[in-house]
């Protein structure tokens, strides 16, 4: 399928490298939390929790944003949002350190609306003996190798 429909191939690698950006996301900036800014785990916790809270809504509406604006340019603006998540993340220093709450909400917007929109363009685009197999690619993709 990937030889005869290559955007399903730039969409599994799209995930990994999403993926390995969201594992710089998840993992560094919650050691930095805690060694770099003395936060706590609660507040650590705290970060989780909005970026989940967040994701809620962009999952419920991602089939409309799909819609309107399509699979790859929605993960594209997924991308350049963890972009600038990372850039303004790099720019936190000890005295502003409490600006990693609101930029959680960035990451769970980056995770939703780039994954709904993968497993839907790649449900949509393998005949339907192969979707098991081809979530199970995707999932690969972005958990396993980019995570």
């Amino acid at each position: 399928t990937i030889v005869t429909n290559p955007p399903i191939g730039v969409c599994l690698a799209a995930n990994l490298m999403l993926g390995c950006a969201m594992v710089i996301t998840d993992f560094l900036v919650s050691i930095q939390m805690e060694r770099d800014f003395g936060m706590s785990r609660t507040v650590n916790g705290l970060a989780s929790t909005i970026s989940t809270i967040v994701a809620v809504p962009c999952f419920y509406y991602s089939d409309d944003l799909i819609r309107r604006y399509g699979h790859f340019r929605i993960m594209i603006y997924a991308q350049c949002l963890c972009v600038v998540q990372l850039l303004l993340h790099s720019m936190i220093s000890t005295q502003v350190s409490y600006l990693i709450l609101p930029l959680s909400t960035v990451k769970g917007a980056v995770f939703a609306l780039h994954w709904s929109a993968s497993v839907d363009y790649i449900n949509k685009s393998v005949d339907p003996h192969l979707a098991s197999t081809s979530q199970i690619m995707l999932t690969w993709c972005y958990w396993t190798l980019g995570g």
